[in-house]
């Protein structure tokens, strides 16, 4: 009944329509009507003048009359499924022709319905209801696709982002152990490729393990995060600062030999030990044990570049501390100059 009918109503969304015939008449009755079931309506009196509104406002229903001057409906129609904009509008047809082989040029042009005339105002009333139903599921349709578009970027970002987590430290923000380690395989292919040659750092805080005894482990991961950022300060901006575990970092230094590498890596030393770190309830200088080693290329992996930088920092530790010590017979540098 029209109860019915008129909760149907009000559960459909308004609509922008455009009504296109050049009779006046038709053009207020259709007006009037779609009006009055909620609707935003628009109206022009021939196809040409329909088609410069329908790409200005990209209305979802057109109702058009086939028989108008300058563009008929169905080549309006044409027209606007030639467009993307025009291709998901849904188009109505009023028209007086009633033969099979005209009707099916007209669904052929992309007309979704079509309405004969003279039309019975109650049937055209409910046919257009049902109209703006179908426009209203194809607009639903369209914002699940959209907010499944939405989703699947989200989820996107939220991958990049756990994986981004997964290979960062969380104390630090540098690269972690595995992706530090998969970055140096990495650089050792590339300088491979290159024919350039490739520094390894292997940094280790001295007596890291004294500070978390007499302060605690807070004052510890804070002497680790502040260290961490200032090794990545101090060092080139094309080299991988990455942090191995617990007082250690290893730097890559891609392009640098040998003597260069260990230029750097006093460098980094001496930033260390002249800071001061600030870190309630203590103000405290720290020093690092540094060891350099050269990549070869005739070694067939990375970690026989891993294994000379662990060896020269331990010499480092071990003749003293707060010292470079490059591999491959290299002189030691110290911090007494």
């Amino acid at each position: 009944g029209a109860t019915g009918s008129g909760d149907s109503r009000n559960r459909m969304e308004a609509l922008d329509v455009l009504v296109a015939d050049d009779d006046r008449a038709v053009r207020t009755i259709l007006e009037q009507m779609l009006r009055q079931q909620g609707h935003r309506v628009m109206s022009a009196a021939d196809g040409k003048a329909a088609l410069a509104m329908a790409v200005d406002h990209n209305p979802q229903l057109i109702i058009s009359d086939w028989m108008m001057p300058e563009m008929s409906g169905v080549e309006f129609c044409q027209a606007l499924r030639k467009s993307s904009q025009g291709a998901g509008i849904y188009f109505v047809l009023i028209t007086g022709m009633k033969h099979e082989e005209e009707l099916v040029e007209a669904f052929e042009a992309g007309v979704d319905d079509y309405v004969t005339k003279p039309f019975n105002p109650k049937f055209l009333s409910a046919r257009l209801r049902a109209s703006t139903r179908l426009v209203d599921l194809r607009r639903e349709v369209q914002r699940g696709s959209e907010a499944l578009q939405k989703f699947a970027a989200e989820l996107a970002l939220v991958n990049r982002r756990l994986q981004q987590a997964a290979l960062t430290d969380a104390l630090t923000a540098l690269p972690n152990r595995q992706h530090i380690i998969e970055r140096a395989a990495k650089e050792c292919e590339s300088a491979r490729r290159a024919r350039r040659t490739l520094v390894a750092q292997t940094i280790d805080l001295d007596r890291l393990g004294e500070v978390n005894e007499k302060f605690g482990y807070r004052v510890g991961d804070e002497v680790l995060r502040q260290t961490g950022a200032g090794i990545r300060q101090w060092a080139r901006a094309e080299d991988v600062v990455g942090h191995l575990g617990g007082g250690k970092f290893l730097v890559l230094c891609p392009g640098a030999n040998i003597a260069m590498g260990a230029l750097l890596a006093d460098r980094i030393r001496q930033s260390v030990a002249n800071r001061v770190l600030r870190i309630d309830p203590a103000a405290m200088q720290m020093t690092v044990s540094i060891g350099v080693a050269e990549w070869e290329a005739a070694d067939e992996s990375v970690d026989a570049l891993m294994l000379q930088s662990e060896a020269a920092m331990r010499r480092a530790k071990e003749t003293g501390r707060n010292r470079v010590q490059v591999a491959s017979g290299g002189r030691s540098r110290n911090a007494v100059s």
